[in-house]
């Protein structure tokens, strides 16, 4: 729907232009209140959109005689002779009817093709263009179709469906009237220019399938389409299935019509541009993706051979190689020697105060604690040394590895040693510390107690020694640390304990699916609680209070 200008009294009496060249164009406005929400990809008509416009008086003297000598379209020429005509018959006339004059002009003006067709004709025989379904024909002229069939094509929805168009004939409106013939739409692909090769441009956001007319997410398959779409484009070609038609193929797509008719969206996935050789079949999908783990794997051999049982969900057991399993027992040997500190080690540590309050214990039970972190400082940098793949990351990154991971290490192995009956941990082969420990050191509750929330979920994941120490080396070689520079390769060395640790996951819990993404979540929690250590260590400053040199140069203290 088009409207005139908005000012009716600027049309009553305008200056006469100097030049002929310089007669105002009408050009089109789209109507809002026509178009009042989009539902499932089709404009909804509102029930005042078939009301009539204000009247509005128009008596402009001057055209007649300025339009002869305008050089304009013959058929624009007639369409402002018939305005010219109803203003001087009528004093007032409705506002439709100027709307029906104006989109002809501007129908005309941009398709010069339609010169030898007369007013009439253009006006009764206009076939507007549907940006999903294209062009529609006119249809007999019986009952009235239902609002829910109607559809009404916006200046904002076609942009986005063509961007960069210069066409308007696709961008004009087709309001139901009274006096026009109602016009259904058949199925018809839209016409769509052949994309480049190369990567594919980026979207605005505006942009809608050109199946059914939903939100589109990117190119799937060459053609600008949604997820729903993508995907059962895939799984037709895939599963190739033997769908029928109820309409004779004669289906109006949109989101609805989208699930009810699967045979008219697979033609208009196939006519938008979809072909069936760019889909990757389900064998083709995982010789691929088995591919790229080979790729990433870098010291741990990634194929995989499975024993005959299967697992609780049906899916065949791997079995590790005598590469991995020789890996998986030099992880275990040097966890269980850098377990303990030594006892000459921990003759020196300060002695631990059971009882008083006073400052002074609460000193000393602090300088115990540090003094027994600077030990498990040690064994844990020992043990990440002789981590296979350790070696090969550079020297600056692997001081920026140690410094990031060495509290979550150490967490995981309090959690390893926490015991469930007692609620402690065991720091010392023997020596139990509880929550009060903690407290009666001096040290936050905001700190100590997600410490020991997190050592009880962990003795309920029930992990073994191995696949602690794996989740130990993959908290080690994170890629996302501050400052790494060589990000692929400490990438790379992780990945291949992570698929280590699947494995070894699926073989010693077969009847648990969840293991894995469980236990890798606890690498979640693990930087927040590392998050907490870091406002522990800024209370210490606020505080006053020293670490020891290695503590203090390993938490930037």
């Amino acid at each position: 729907q088009y409207s005139i200008p908005p000012s009716p009294q600027n049309l009553q009496n305008p200056q006469t232009p100097q030049n002929p060249q310089e007669i105002p164009q009408y050009q089109p406005i789209p109507t809002q209140p026509f178009i009042t929400k989009l539902d499932q990809g089709n404009p909804q008509v509102s029930t005042q959109g078939t009301q009539p416009s204000p009247s509005v008086a128009i008596n402009d003297p001057h055209i007649s005689s300025s339009v002869q000598d305008s050089g304009l379209n013959p058929v624009i020429l007639q369409e402002l002779q018939r305005l010219q005509a109803l203003a001087s018959t009528s004093s007032s006339y409705s506002a439709t009817d100027i709307a029906k004059i104006l989109r002809t002009i501007s129908d005309i003006a941009s398709n010069p093709k339609k010169e030898a067709e007369s007013p009439s004709t253009s006006m009764t025989q206009q076939i507007p263009t549907n940006p999903i379904s294209g062009p529609s024909t006119p249809q007999e002229n019986k009952l009235p179709p239902s609002p829910a069939n109607t559809f009404i094509t916006s200046t904002i929805f076609t942009e986005a469906l063509s961007p960069g168009s210069q066409s308007r004939s696709s961008s004009v409106s087709s309001i139901p009237d009274p006096n026009i013939q109602h016009i259904q739409k058949v199925p018809e692909a839209p016409v769509r220019e052949k994309r480049k090769k190369g990567p594919a441009p980026k979207l605005d956001g505006n942009e809608v399938c050109l199946i059914c007319g939903d939100k589109a997410s990117g190119y799937h398959y060459g053609v600008l389409s949604c997820e729903g779409c993508k995907g059962f484009f895939r799984r037709c070609i895939i599963k190739t299935p033997n769908f029928k038609c109820k309409n004779n193929g004669q289906c109006q797509m949109d989101t609805y019509m989208r699930r009810k008719c699967q045979k008219c969206r697979l033609d208009k996935c196939r006519a938008a541009g979809m072909k069936d050789e760019t889909v990757l079949t389900e064998v083709q999908s995982k010789a691929k993706r088995m591919k790229r783990e080979k790729d990433n794997s870098t010291f741990v051999a990634s194929p995989h051979h499975f024993a005959p049982n299967l697992s609780f969900n049906g899916e065949p057991i791997p079995s590790l190689t005598s590469h991995q399993r020789n890996l998986v027992e030099m992880l275990q040997a040097n966890e269980a020697r850098f377990q303990w500190p030594t006892q000459e080690a921990v003759a020196k540590v300060t002695p631990w105060v059971e009882s008083g309050d006073s400052h002074r214990c609460r000193a000393s039970r602090f300088a115990h604690f540090t003094e027994l972190a600077i030990l498990i400082v040690q064994l844990v940098v020992e043990f990440t040394k002789q981590l296979p793949g350790f070696l090969t990351v550079s020297r600056e990154d692997q001081i920026l590895l140690l410094k990031a991971c060495t509290i979550e290490v150490m967490l995981l192995r309090a959690a390893k040693q926490y015991d469930k009956k007692s609620k402690a941990i065991n720091f010392l082969n023997g020596k139990f510390y509880d929550k009060s420990s903690f407290y009666r050191a001096g040290m936050q509750v905001e700190f100590v107690d997600p410490i020991f929330d997190f050592c009880n979920s962990m003795a309920q994941l029930g992990l073994n020694e191995a696949e602690y120490a794996l989740l130990v080396a993959i908290n080690t070689f994170s890629a996302d640390r501050p400052n790494i520079k060589d990000m692929h390769k400490v990438e790379a060395v992780q990945n291949s304990y992570v698929e280590l640790l699947r494995v070894y996951l699926k073989i010693h819990h077969p009847s648990d699916p969840l293991m894995f993404p469980r236990t890798l979540m606890k690498l979640v929690e693990l930087r927040t609680l590392n998050n907490y250590h870091s406002e522990q260590i800024f209370a210490l400053k606020v505080q006053d209070k020293q670490l020891p040199p290695l503590l203090a140069e390993i938490w930037d203290m």
